[in-house]
């Protein structure tokens, strides 16, 4: 069961809170085994992520699979027309990397350390359904300007330059 609304206490007590991006809202994901406690693998990740605007209201959802699922070519970019004519009903793009780096990976979904495991070629394809018009979705605050906003101020990718530098 999904709730409508994120002051539901069946979403804040069995799911967790992420990121809010530009455009989709606050992401929930939810694992099987722990709850809002993450295991951070793949396979313990429930595939259906409920996204919320500002006010609290479900704004969408999006299906979740651990491994490429869009017909993308590696030499594809989103303006071109053969590659945009053989799109099916994932998100266009190769999808979201596991590793915490470039501008498309999967923990951009979540606020503080997080890395991800199990995806079965190193890509999470997502298919988002929206109730609203995205346009109208933006995230109160923004300040990395990543796109993404962390009420807490911590994002994934301060961890992973932290743990590069050997300050964590």
């Amino acid at each position: 069961q999904i709730p409508i609304e994120d002051s539901s206490s069946s979403l804040t007590d069995n799911w967790h809170k992420g990121s809010c991006i530009h455009g989709m809202g606050y992401h929930w994901l939810k694992d099987i085994i722990n709850g809002k406690d993450l295991t951070y693998k793949a396979e313990n990740t429930v595939p259906v992520v409920p996204m919320y605007d500002s006010n609290g209201a479900i704004s969408g959802i999006f299906f979740l699979a651990t491994e490429e699922k869009q017909n993308w070519a590696g030499a594809c970019t989103f303006t071109s027309q053969t590659c945009m004519d053989n799109l099916n009903f994932w998100d266009p793009g190769r999808g979201l990397v596991e590793a915490n780096e470039g501008p498309l990976y999967f923990c951009s979904n979540l606020c503080g350390r997080c890395q991800f495991t199990g995806s079965g070629d190193g890509v999470y394809a997502t298919m988002h359904w929206f109730f609203v018009d995205p346009a109208t979705l933006e995230c109160v605050g923004d300040d990395k300007d990543h796109g993404m906003y962390c009420p807490s101020g911590s994002y994934p990718k301060d961890y992973v330059s932290a743990e590069r530098k050997g300050s964590l």
